[in-house]
């Protein structure tokens, strides 16, 4: 069984700003542009949204303007939608937002992220072991 990326979401700092980059499932998404025009800011903010230790989003408009780096993930019939909030350092936020999604649900709104209770202390579901269960 494969984990895919459904899409990144990124959520600006205001709340009506969201931005969306889906990808399709089953099939193989090249990402091509321009110098500096965000491609390497698509791995960087996947790997932060994974669990990264360090804040890897580097200086610039991605990181001027979003507040919440997501991802929605589809591994077999199971969707997951897993956040971070930005970082205002070299250190990662030790923040994450890990929820169970029915398949093909819309990322969840920007209130219901900012209400607080959306995110859980990283340390915490870290020890936890396996957090996802996602290969069940």
């Amino acid at each position: 069984m494969t984990c895919q990326i459904r899409a990144v979401v990124l959520y600006g700092k205001q709340p009506d700003q969201m931005e969306l980059l889906p990808f399709e499932l089953g099939k193989l998404s090249i990402v091509t542009g321009d110098s500096r025009t965000g491609k390497t800011s698509i791995a960087t903010i996947t790997d932060y949204c994974l669990g990264s230790g360090n804040y890897p989003v580097k200086a610039g408009v991605v990181r001027d303007y979003v507040q919440i780096y997501a991802l929605q993930l589809v591994v077999g019939e199971r969707q997951l939608f897993t956040a971070r909030p930005a970082s205002n350092s070299t250190t990662a936020a030790p923040r994450l937002c890990l929820q169970f999604q029915p398949a093909g649900s819309p990322p969840p709104a920007f209130d219901e992220l900012e209400a607080g209770r959306a995110f859980k202390d990283f340390e915490l579901l870290a020890r936890g072991g396996r957090w996802a269960h996602v290969g069940r």
